[in-house]
């Protein structure tokens, strides 16, 4: 920052001194300015960038003359942030997960069924349409055996 002789022995409102103007300026002709917004701030926050992607920002303020945070409140905000983070990627991980899941079962042209330990369907893709005639949603919950003959049905399977 700079010093600006100006603000020697300045009182400012809750002793609040702000080190950077953000001012949002149109140009609406040849010389002709508007102001769209102005605002103070104060570059305390930090941004917290994984491989190149911001996953968030925090910001600690502070009033004139009050102490320093300990190093256990510190350490309790990098905490917070380190759980914050491990969660973001969890999602993201999900998600691109649940993408493949999805494009491989649904662009399969063969059947595909997730079935539970008594033998009702969890899960069918679309292609159950186009096999048995059936809407995956109508298959969902039904037994195994409605589609398919107990004679079909692999030995393994009917001993669980």
């Amino acid at each position: 920052a700079q010093y600006r002789p100006e603000m020697r022995n300045v009182s400012v409102p809750r002793d609040i001194y702000a080190q950077i103007a953000g001012i949002d300026i149109v140009r609406a002709g040849e010389g002709e300015f508007y102001v769209l917004e102005d605002n103070l701030r104060v570059p305390s926050g930090v941004s917290y960038m994984v491989d190149g992607k911001l996953y968030g920002t925090s910001l600690l303020a502070m009033g004139k003359n009050q102490p320093e945070p300990s190093i256990e409140f510190l350490e309790n905000i990098a905490s917070l942030v380190a759980i914050s983070l491990r969660r973001k990627r969890a999602e993201e991980a999900l998600k691109d997960s649940e993408y493949k899941y999805k494009l491989l079962t649904q662009s399969n042209s063969d059947v595909v069924f997730i079935i539970d330990k008594l033998g009702r369907l969890l899960f069918a893709n679309e292609s159950v349409k186009q096999v048995l005639g059936y809407d995956p949603e109508e298959v969902i919950g039904k037994s195994m055996t409605t589609f398919v003959s107990e004679k079909q049905i692999p030995e393994a399977f009917l001993q669980l």
